[in-house]
């Protein structure tokens, strides 16, 4: 993955590689996780924080809700942005888009709860002085930008009313 930021929103890049295929000739449901996993990873990273830490400490996704809203192919270009929506001392809630990444369409989007733990007790722990700063600017930057369409939605079969 290569990262970037773009808009004020942190971004990952990436292809779809051979193994990712699925017997339908796209990329596996599972693996829109692993893209929405390893940028959210990243970002984490640009604060020192990282999965696991040398310390003991590292993140671990509580909740995630995702919508799978067009299918990507053997070797296409993938770009994931991430804003961050929310964060306290001890989660992160961001939300990302998987666009395309020549074409510019949205392919995926995933809406994370990410907690900070110490693998060690297990706990969930504050996150160090210097990452809740970094997260504190950043989230700065990012609530002058919009809410992404999809913050918080909710799954459910609607169902016609009768009269």
């Amino acid at each position: 993955m290569s990262q970037a930021v773009q808009d004020g929103r942190h971004q990952c890049r990436m292809v779809v590689p051979e193994e990712w295929i699925d017997e339908n000739d796209h990329m596996n449901d599972a693996r829109y996780v692993t893209v929405f996993s390893n940028a959210g990873g990243e970002l984490l990273a640009l604060f020192d924080v990282y999965s696991p830490g040398p310390d003991g400490l590292s993140t671990v996704t509580a909740e995630m809700h995702l919508r799978y809203i067009r299918e990507a192919k053997l070797g296409e270009p993938l770009l994931v942005s991430t804003q961050l929506l929310d964060f306290d001392e001890k989660r992160v809630h961001y939300f990302q888009e998987l666009t395309h990444a020549e074409e510019g369409y949205l392919m995926a989007t995933a809406e994370s709860m990410i907690l900070h733990v110490d693998i060690t007790i297990p706990k969930v722990v504050p996150f160090p002085e210097r990452a809740q700063q970094g997260l504190q600017a950043m989230l700065a930057e990012h609530r002058k930008l919009p809410v992404p369409e999809g913050v918080g939605r909710q799954m459910g079969i609607p169902r016609k009313t009768t009269v």
